[in-house]
């Protein structure tokens, strides 16, 4: 996709959801890594075959605790595992599951390729921003969704689909009835910003 055409798509979002982009979270630490954080990549560089095959799961544990992965706990991955700091950000912003800014406490995922997007998914990215006032990629001022816009989440089967903190759902009937069920599940069992992180289990 080329700067003009991804410049077109971020304009159409914003059109879409009847405003601009609203004030983001700001949950979530900008320092480094907890001693929690650091022991789990520690261990995770001495247990693989090489450092740098630990580098995504050690993302997904930095992830899991903190919710996103900021630039100085990017940085201090790469320094434990002798990975370049560009290598750690290519890998980082190429798998989009990874969060580079605070979200939400919930992740709402919106996929809006072909069949899906056929099948009502763009309409229900732009109802689901209309109903929260965001844009997509945008969290709301209290911190409870972060809604963005996917390519392809794999549930043609269940057009239209989302993934909210990475469980499938689908077909989605509305903004509206996925937004009461969120908010159902909420009052049984809270949710933790960022969405459930798939970590590698080592011994």
């Amino acid at each position: 996709m080329t700067s003009d055409e991804r410049l077109g798509r971020e304009q159409r979002d914003s059109t879409a959801c009847g405003r601009a982009a609203g004030p983001r979270a700001t949950s979530g630490s900008t320092s480094g890594l907890s001693e929690a954080v650091r022991a789990r990549v520690g261990l995770l560089a001495v247990s693989l075959p090489t450092k740098r095959a630990a580098l995504v799961p050690a993302l997904w544990a930095v992830q899991e605790a903190e919710g996103w992965i900021s630039g100085e706990a990017l940085a201090e991955v790469a320094a434990m595992l002798d990975v370049a700091p560009a290598d750690a950000e290519g890998v980082a912003s190429f798998y989009f599951l990874f969060s580079r800014k605070p979200t939400g406490r919930r992740v709402i995922d919106v996929c809006d390729n072909l069949v899906c997007g056929a099948s009502g998914g763009a309409q229900l990215l732009a109802d689901l921003c209309a109903r929260l006032g965001i844009a997509p990629g945008e969290t709301t001022a209290d911190g409870r969704f972060t809604v963005r816009r996917q390519e392809c989440i794999a549930a043609c089967h269940q057009a239209p689909a989302v993934q909210v903190d990475l469980e499938y759902r689908g077909p989605v009937a509305s903004a509206d009835a996925l937004l009461a069920e969120l908010a159902g599940a909420d009052e049984e069992a809270p949710a933790v910003g960022g969405g459930r992180a798939i970590v590698l289990d080592v011994p």
